[in-house]
């Protein structure tokens, strides 16, 4: 009953300046299993954060925000972790088969460090009447979580050491399998990390694929 205060902070969020070129959105729908917008990788990546208070925001893997609709906040968050240029680039192209949606992903390392490689598939336009919703366009969900590359562990495939200006590939196929899921408004979402100062895989990059088509590399 809360998601419609997190809906209005993130588009005042992505209609503030420059914010929405700094960030991509993924929508782990899995508060009730009557949800259409639903799916076992939606239910793994939430239980992966432990996640038992809706809304809960997270950002780069890593720094989860419990009831976090306040577009303010959130706009702090993003400047805390924003940097001009990203560790590495990502490179990609995706394909749909008959029961998958394959992904050939190449990472090059701008700076030296362990490298991991995940994708997940995205759908937009699912239909679903929002609780409290206070404009019609929330009851129309983006970027909803269909399916993973892998969950365990969340940030994907050991890539290993990639060096400065080297780079490393890596495929992947994401298994369609709700019935009703739309083909026509998939995306692919692949998600570089790497090791932190902690030692712990963070975020360092992020590339939006059409399915049909690639991606070429973007170091912001």
């Amino acid at each position: 009953s809360y998601c419609h205060q997190m809906m209005l902070a993130l588009k005042e969020v992505s209609e503030s300046g420059d914010y929405h070129s700094k960030y991509y959105e993924a929508m782990a729908h899995s508060y009730a299993s009557t949800d259409p917008a639903t799916s076992a990788a939606a239910n793994a990546i939430s239980s992966y954060y432990g996640v038992n208070s809706y809304p809960t925001l997270t950002y780069n893997f890593l720094h989860p925000t419990t009831s976090s609709y306040n577009a303010e906040h959130i706009k702090q968050q993003i400047d805390a972790q924003w940097k001009e240029a990203a560790d590495a680039g990502i490179a990609a192209s995706a394909s749909l088969a008959a029961k998958s949606v394959v992904v050939n992903t190449e990472v090059k390392a701008a700076v030296e460090n362990e490298y991991r490689i995940t994708a997940w598939l995205l759908e937009d336009g699912i239909e679903a009447n929002q609780i409290n919703a206070t404009e019609s366009w929330m009851n129309i969900h983006n970027n909803a979580i269909r399916q993973a590359s892998t969950t365990n562990p969340i940030s994907g495939h050991d890539l290993g050491t990639i060096k400065a200006g080297e780079k490393s590939s890596h495929a992947m196929s994401l298994e369609i399998l709700g019935t009703k899921w739309n083909r026509d408004n998939f995306k692919v979402m692949v998600i570089a990390s790497a090791k932190n100062s902690k030692g712990v895989f963070e975020v360092v990059n992020v590339a939006i694929c059409p399915v049909g088509g690639s991606v070429a590399y973007d170091y912001k």
